[in-house]
C-alpha cells in the first residue's frame, strides 16, 4: 500500500472514531464534570514505520531488508483540567537486526511528544479523548562488521568497523485515547485506582531530517 493510501486509510479511521465517540458522549444521560486530576502510566504497544526507502537503499547494496515492525516500550501521564489534557510520553523502538554481506545491521530509535487533548466522554470510569503531540524523535542505523571481537589495541589499528548512520528530526503524532479508571478507594469527590487504557494514531514528520555519520552531516 502506497503512503497516500495508508494515510486516508489512518485519517479515515479516526475521523470515524471520533465521530462515534462524539455520538456516544452526547448520548449519555449523565456526564459527570470531570475533576483536576493526573494519573502516570506505563505503555507497551508496537508500532509500523515506514523504512521503505531505506530498504531500497540497503537492498542496492547486497544488504538484507529490514523488519518495519517494532515492539515500543515506553511512558507518560497527562493532567486533566476542565475537559482540557495535558502531559507527556516517550517511546524507545525495539531494534531490528540482519546479517548479509559480512556486517551485522541494526536499527533502533525513540521518540516523545508534549501532549494536548479535549474530554469528548468522562465518567467516573471511563475516559475518551482525541490527543494531538508534538515532539521529536531518531531512527539509529548501526552496521558493524561481523567476525571475531576484536582486541582493544586492534580497534586502535583499524577502528574501519562498522558504522553508526542517525536521522530524526520534529514529529507530530494523531492519537485518540481511552482510559478505564478501577477505583481503589477514596470520597466519590476525590478517589484514585489502577488505570488501563488503549491509544492509537499515526506519527508523521512533516519533514524529513537528514542523515549523519557519528555527527557529521
Amino acid at each position: 500500500m502506497s503512503d497516500e493510501r495508508q494515510m486516508t486509510v489512518v485519517w479515515s479511521l479516526l475521523v470515524i472514531g471520533l465521530l462515534f465517540m462524539a455520538q456516544n458522549a452526547g448520548s449519555q444521560e449523565k456526564q459527570v464534570a470531570p475533576q483536576r486530576g493526573g494519573m502516570g502510566y506505563f505503555m507497551l504497544g508496537g508500532s509500523l514505520v515506514d523504512l521503505d526507502a531505506l530498504n531500497a537503499r540497503l537492498g542496492n547494496q547486497g544488504y538484507a531488508r529490514l523488519s518495519d515492525n517494532f515492539l515500543t516500550i515506553g511512558g507518560g501521564g497527562h493532567w486533566v483540567l476542565n475537559r482540557i489534557v495535558i502531559g507527556g510520553e516517550g517511546h524507545g523502538l525495539g531494534g531490528k537486526e540482519t546479517t548479509s554481506g559480512g556486517f551485522k545491521n541494526s536499527v533502533h530509535g525513540g521518540y516523545g511528544f508534549f501532549d494536548f487533548g479535549y474530554l469528548l466522554l468522562a465518567s467516573p470510569a471511563l475516559r475518551v479523548y482525541p490527543l494531538v503531540g508534538v515532539g521529536g524523535g531518531a531512527i539509529r542505523l548501526r552496521m558493524v562488521e561481523q567476525g571475531t571481537a576484536p582486541s582493544f589495541d586492534a580497534v586502535l589499528e583499524n577502528p574501519r568497523r562498522g558504522a553508526v548512520l542517525t536521522t530524526g528530526g520534529l514529529l507530530v503524532n494523531v492519537a485518540v485515547g481511552a482510559d478505564y479508571l478501577l477505583k481503589l478507594g477514596g470520597a466519590a469527590e476525590s478517589y484514585g485506582g489502577l488505570v488501563l487504557g488503549l491509544r492509537a494514531g499515526y506519527i508523521f514528520s512533516p519533514a524529513k531530517g537528514d542523515w549523519n555519520l557519528h555527527g557529521s552531516d
